[in-house]
């Protein structure tokens, strides 16, 4: 075990590359030991940006799965009254009033036509 003020009280031997470091000009250490503490801090702050990322992310899922249920209650509502209104339109071409209506007006529309052809 070193007894290096540094590693004192660390029950890890040292390795090779921190021997390496504590071999260079301490100018040179302190640089990398910066740069060691930026890239840390850089790491720290890109998993911070993944776990805010990955949250949004979730918050649009929900509001897509949201929408996509939203939106087929609609297109239910939609199918629905489409249903009702055929059925309605069936009722009432089915009442001789509009029998009685259609075959009166049958010769009138065969003469429109006629007309807005030539």
């Amino acid at each position: 075990m070193s007894l290096d003020p540094r590693t004192h009280g660390t029950s890890l031997p040292s390795t090779p590359s921190e021997r390496k470091i504590r071999d260079l000009n301490p100018s040179v250490e302190a640089e990398l030991r910066l740069q060691l503490m930026q890239l840390r801090d850089h790491a720290i702050g890109t998993t911070a940006q993944v776990g805010e990322l990955r949250a949004r992310l979730q918050e649009k899922e929900v509001e897509l799965q949201e929408k996509e249920v939203e939106l087929e209650k609609k297109n239910a509502r939609i199918s629905h009254l489409r249903k009702n209104l055929d059925q309605q339109e069936a009722r009432l071409r089915a009442t001789f009033t509009w029998r009685v209506g259609n075959f009166f007006m049958l010769p009138i529309r065969i003469l429109r036509r006629l007309l807005r052809g030539s």
